[in-house]
């Protein structure tokens, strides 16, 4: 068997799994139900914690971990460390303090502006971590890694003083914790468009991301801009993780494995 056809198996059968998870999740709860219910279910209670409360959860965590995972490969690819991840070097922990920091200042936290706070947070805390991995001979991963893993616990214990100073940690137990328990079917919508964006753009660039895997002198000898693909990637990085975190919350590690 060719790699071509193991590949099509592997992601066959991992679209098959992950199908039937959520169908397990969909259908499991505090009461279970009949799977028959999916198609009977069109008024009362039941089809109102099937389509409003748990369809709408699993898709949302379906949607998160695939942006959450597709992050964590392209920061390791870009970073050339297998253990970098949006959540441990704080691009996840900006998108937190970005949404208390809008919340506390009275900004409403409707899921259009959940989505824009945490992409601009997670966006700004990007960019304060390249600047502090940066140096004179240029990009060093090994600085991002440890950099990024202070500036994250420095983010995140600012969020939690935030949250106990101004007695708001139920509030915010979300974005603190993690969690679907209030993913709504505009949440979903969005992070579908989040996803086209994020594995579209991929997709489109993926022969030049393989090549960025690279060291950089490689990549720029073979005609590609270096500048060009690492903006277009921290671009996709940012919309995964600030997406990733507007609905669920303070989710880590996702990107981590999921790679390997």
């Amino acid at each position: 068997m060719n790699r071509t056809k193991k590949q099509t198996l592997l992601v066959t059968g991992l679209i098959i799994s992950l199908g039937l998870a959520g169908l397990l999740d969909t259908l499991g709860g505090v009461k279970w139900l009949p799977i028959s219910e999916f198609w009977q279910s069109t008024s009362g209670l039941t089809a109102q914690v099937l389509w409003e409360i748990r369809v709408p959860r699993t898709l949302a965590a379906m949607l998160v971990g695939s942006l959450l995972a597709v992050g964590g490969l392209l920061l390791q690819t870009i970073s050339h460390n297998p253990l970098a991840d949006p959540s441990i070097i704080g691009v996840n922990a900006g998108a937190n303090l970005a949404l208390i920091i809008g919340t506390l200042s009275g900004i409403a936290l409707t899921v259009i502006n959940s989505f824009w706070l945490a992409i601009s947070g997670a966006l700004a805390a990007f960019l304060i971590i390249i600047g502090l991995s940066s140096s004179k001979r240029g990009f060093d991963p090994l600085r991002l890694l440890l950099g990024g893993t202070v500036f994250s616990g420095f983010i995140s214990s600012i969020s939690m003083a935030l949250s106990f100073v101004t007695n708001t940690s139920q509030q915010f137990r979300v974005i603190l914790v993690g969690g679907f328990s209030g993913a709504n079917y505009q949440q979903v919508g969005l992070l579908v468009v989040a996803a086209v964006i994020v594995f579209g753009g991929i997709g489109f660039f993926r022969t030049a991301f393989t090549l960025l895997g690279l060291d950089r002198q490689t990549t720029v000898g073979l005609g590609i801009s270096f500048k060009y693909l690492m903006t277009a990637a921290i671009g996709f990085i940012v919309l995964a993780a600030g997406s990733a975190v507007a609905v669920g919350g303070n989710i880590g590690f996702v990107g981590l494995a999921s790679p390997k």
